[in-house]
């Protein structure tokens, strides 16, 4: 299955990007340029689904629907 959420990307007042996912509520996370910021976005993001799984929570659902 494919899932896509919306994610906020902002600059960090000490420098970088911070990114957290809204409909994700299990953290957040950083990188010191956008591109870094977007790669541990994806990894964050594919890290918190497979925390639902195994927990076997429910996974949330994508506000923006791009399934």
């Amino acid at each position: 299955m494919k899932y896509v959420y919306p994610a906020i990307f902002e600059p960090d007042i000490e420098g970088g990007f911070c990114v957290y996912f809204p409909d994700i509520s299990t953290g957040a996370t950083q990188g010191e340029s956008l591109i870094e910021c977007m790669d541990a976005a994806e990894k964050f993001l594919g890290d918190a689904l497979c925390f639902f799984e195994d927990e076997e929570r429910e996974i949330p659902e994508p506000a923006a629907s791009g399934r």
